[in-house]
């Protein structure tokens, strides 16, 4: 037996050793996965996130056994594992801090205006508008104070799309830079306007390191997904030669695909273009979200036959980007016991509206209002509201995630948990016990 991860410091003080009795009857909890991998069987238990290396024979060892139910890998067949969990989660959360202070993270949207019209897009019906120059350096003169505090800020700029308001991006970033702020900031944006830039000013006034940018399929369905206003053409390869324009410059590309009904086999066409074309760059990565498992604007409820297929065609791309290296966990990771689902509920990353308000979740630009720049937190419910978490399906009962389960009541990613988003995190998971070991040989040698 090998020890590859061991039990998280933040457990090791709160669930102490299970006591062996040889009169119980013990079973595999429901929390442990098994990976086969080169050298025998991966045994991961998420409610401690210990990995164990052991081969075919040693399971039935029992200096193995003991040691596998005095780590809680077996528990006693009386015991209710929910119950286990859900008071280890407790007592992790209440050793946490709860206080309510924004950290040294911001996302800061330019404008709720778009010059894309995906029909999915949550944002749509809100009311667009610009940030004034006026709002833009009383929100600089925010982020100077909070760096006083906190130090290195870095901010996320976003929309709409943010690049249509890009003039208030310079007023915050020349202000910070004047008065000696540290700070790096990153972007969501379609991407569309990126030749318009200047990247001297990208790199050097907005110290731009990183850009997501959402690509819903090849030429055909990605145009006409995203209908440009004006009905602009040829935007596909414009938005290709945009992105080899910011990796040429050393920016991180993060490709976000919007996995729907519909187009998972073009999703999949999409994902060879791109590696081919910029799969040598280090600083490119891709990956893939769900679209619509039951939230979205309108909502869309999908059957669970449909939600398979969905499920299906991101695990058959994500397996295909891990195995060119491009691949990204998005905070899945097999060495952390992490209890929050998001930015809204630890609020360390506050969103600053384009009115100077503060709110928990980049969704609710005018909703969900907890503070603004001028008072700071005004609100403490909202922002308590956004700790409440709905972890009491009966699948629970047996769901290998459920002692990090972080399933927002608020959350409009969060309406449904069924089979298929399961299998998809049971698949992310997988592939960071599968990193963990990697690591663990590579350190061996």
């Amino acid at each position: 037996m090998e020890k590859i991860l061991r039990m998280h410091n933040s457990l090791i003080n709160t669930l102490h050793l299970q006591n062996y009795t040889k009169f119980n009857t013990y079973v595999v909890s429901p929390y442990v996965i098994n990976v086969n991998c080169d050298e025998g069987i991966l045994w991961y238990n998420n409610l401690t996130c210990e990995l164990l290396l052991l081969n075919k024979n040693e399971e039935n060892d029992a200096d193995t056994k003991r040691y596998l139910i005095e780590h809680w890998y077996y528990l006693p067949n009386f015991l209710n594992p929910k119950t286990l969990a859900y008071t280890v989660r407790q007592m992790v959360m209440n050793k946490e801090d709860k206080s309510f202070n924004p950290g040294s993270n911001f996302v800061i949207p330019t404008t709720t205006a778009c010059n894309a019209r995906c029909p999915y897009c949550y944002e749509h019906g809100l009311r667009q508008r610009h940030m004034t120059k006026e709002m833009a350096l009383d929100i600089a003169k925010f982020l100077v104070e909070r760096s006083k505090l906190v130090g290195k800020i870095s901010i996320c700029w976003f929309g709409g799309e943010p690049l249509c308001n890009k003039d208030v991006i310079d007023i915050i970033c020349d202000y910070l830079d004047k008065n000696d702020v540290d700070f790096s900031s990153s972007m969501v944006s379609n991407g569309y306007l990126i030749d318009t830039l200047s990247m001297r000013d990208v790199k050097y006034k907005w110290n731009l390191d990183r850009i997501q940018i959402t690509l819903d399929g090849t030429k055909e369905i990605y145009e006409k997904i995203k209908n440009y206003k004006d009905n602009k053409e040829n935007s596909f390869e414009k938005i290709l030669s945009n992105i080899e324009k910011f990796l040429e410059n050393g920016v991180k590309v993060t490709i976000r695909m919007n996995v729907g009904l519909y187009n998972g086999e073009d999703l999949f066409e999409l994902t060879k273009l791109l590696i081919a074309k910029f799969g040598n760059y280090k600083k490119f990565a891709l990956y893939t979200a769900p679209l619509f498992l039951g939230a979205g604007n309108p909502p869309l409820v999908l059957s669970n036959e449909e939600s398979h297929k969905v499920i299906d065609d991101c695990i058959t791309i994500e397996s295909y980007v891990k195995d060119h290296g491009l691949n990204i966990d998005y905070g899945i990771t097999a060495t952390r016991f992490r209890l929050n689902h998001c930015m809204a509920d630890q609020y360390r990353t506050p969103v600053i509206t384009i009115d100077g308000n503060l709110t928990p979740c980049e969704h609710y630009f005018e909703e969900h209002i907890c503070g603004n720049i001028y008072d700071g937190i005004t609100n403490y419910e909202i922002l308590e509201n956004w700790t409440e978490y709905d972890i009491d399906m009966e699948a629970c009962e047996t769901c290998f995630n459920y002692p990090k389960c972080a399933h927002l009541k608020n959350c409009p990613n969060e309406i449904i948990c069924e089979d298929p988003q399961r299998k998809l995190h049971l698949y992310k998971l997988t592939n960071a016990i599968m990193k963990s070991y990697t690591n663990y040989k590579s350190q061996k040698k």
